[in-house]
């Protein structure tokens, strides 16, 4: 055989080559298809909240509770083991909803920040690569993932009261009668919901606290209301004060 056949080509040789046509350039990008779906979200800000909610959806679907030490129980995402493809899609669509996100608001603000999309997408890859490594994850990432999964669960709530207000005050819808009611929960009777939970020695979930106030404490309280102080208590359990 000819030597020739065994050469392999030095890394300056391959420099060389690369850059032959001299420094590289870059042509002005043309809009990408995602300007449909900013489109989208700025003629109808639900269609932002669906697109939102299915996101998170995706990522809990690959999701499982685990029980620590101590009482404490996190979310994993752990049922894309055996395909690692999910993983990479849901990696995607976080960032490719943050993106969009990013350039919507800028024509038009919303409270939604894409910070929290990206925030629950950091978390992933680090739970993810956990995995990949064959290492558990540990109470510390899951803690930090869980966080940000409800964090942005309590943001899609913001969105839908700023949608739902926002609707109201351009005149292009009637607020809901029904909304107020006069046997609703006051701040001290969720703050007594709270207590009684802890006392059961039960976590303040947003089922437990919407459960005590409505079948105990006998009060009306919606379920976004519910929501967001279970997520307060907790974010400032695990955090201290924000």
């Amino acid at each position: 055989m000819d030597d020739d056949q065994f050469y392999e080509p030095t890394e300056q040789d391959i420099e060389s080559e690369l850059n032959r046509s001299g420094p590289p350039t870059i042509e002005p990008p043309t809009p990408s298809d995602r300007t449909d779906k900013i489109v989208e979200w700025l003629t109808d800000p639900a269609v932002m909240l669906v697109d939102l909610t299915e996101t998170l959806n995706q990522i809990l679907s690959a999701c499982r509770w685990r029980y620590f030490d101590r009482g404490v129980r996190e979310l994993i995402p752990e049922k894309f083991k055996d395909n690692n493809l999910l993983s990479v899609m849901i990696d995607w669509r976080f960032l490719e909803n943050a993106e969009q996100a990013k350039i919507r608001n800028s024509i038009e603000p919303t409270p939604f920040s894409p910070d929290v999309i990206l925030d629950v997408q950091r978390h992933f890859r680090t739970c993810t690569t956990a995995f990949h490594l064959n290492e558990k994850v540990s109470l510390e990432t899951a803690h930090h993932f869980t966080d940000a999964i409800s964090h942005y669960e309590f943001q899609l709530q913001i969105l839908a009261d700023w949608i739902e207000a926002r609707a109201i005050f351009q005149g292009k819808k009637a607020p809901d009668p029904n909304r107020r009611k006069e046997n609703r929960a006051t701040d001290d009777d969720i703050a007594e919901a709270i207590k009684m939970i802890l006392d059961s020695r039960r976590a303040v979930t947003k089922k437990n606290l919407g459960d005590t106030i409505r079948l105990i404490l006998k009060k009306t309280i919606s379920n976004g209301r519910v929501q967001a102080a279970a997520h307060h208590f907790n974010r400032r359990k695990k955090n201290g004060p924000e």
